[in-house]
């Protein structure tokens, strides 16, 4: 490896474009609490909703505060409000993630459904169910509904589901931020 390589393998770790790129978002792409509570109260959201989010948080730029003000934002912005959203333990197939035979704990498996996902099952209050290769997490006044005793449903989206449980609520809300991706369409395969 060159002189120049090393240099900038040391001053740049993560590649020049990407370090370059983060720079500027801190700079000049900043989403803040107070600009997410007023973008979340522009959807008219009622209060009490149960909203699934599905989301990509490059396209918010840097997030002052950490992910976890845009569950803050949202709970401020929409009283009442529950969020739910998948914590897969998987990025895979689910195929290959139960050909590795792996050990499941609701509690301390990672969700590898993104940064977001992982944030929420983390946040305070939050319920995660035993189902162990679709699970979900759940905040909020709804979070028992949507999340005990999921286990035994006979398919990851089918009734007794979390996915099932919250397309039977009036209330409910899809929430894409930055993605068009959604699992809840495999719910409605199931029907």
């Amino acid at each position: 490896m060159s002189q120049i390589s090393s240099l900038k393998k040391k001053a740049f770790p993560k590649g020049i474009k990407r370090s370059v790129n983060n720079l500027s978002n801190r700079l000049f792409k900043r989403t803040t609490e107070k600009k997410l509570v007023s973008l979340f109260e522009k959807l008219s959201i009622e209060p009490g909703a149960a909203i699934c989010i599905h989301a990509m948080l490059s396209g918010l730029g840097y997030i002052a505060g950490g992910p976890e003000i845009i569950f803050k934002s949202l709970i401020k912005a929409v009283p009442d409000c529950t969020v739910l959203m998948p914590t897969f333990p998987f990025d895979g197939s689910t195929e290959a993630y139960l050909a590795g035979d792996p050990i499941y704990n609701k509690d301390s498996t990672p969700s590898k459904s993104g940064l977001l996902s992982e944030t929420l099952r983390k946040f305070p209050g939050a319920k995660r169910s035993f189902h162990p290769t679709h699970p979900c997490t759940a905040v909020g006044p709804l979070a028992d509904q949507l999340i005990e005793g999921t286990e035994s449903s006979q398919t990851p989206f089918g009734d007794n589901s979390s996915y099932g449980r919250y397309c039977n609520i009036d209330s409910a809300v899809q929430l894409l931020i930055h993605t068009n991706s959604s699992s809840i369409v495999h719910r409605v395969q199931e029907l």
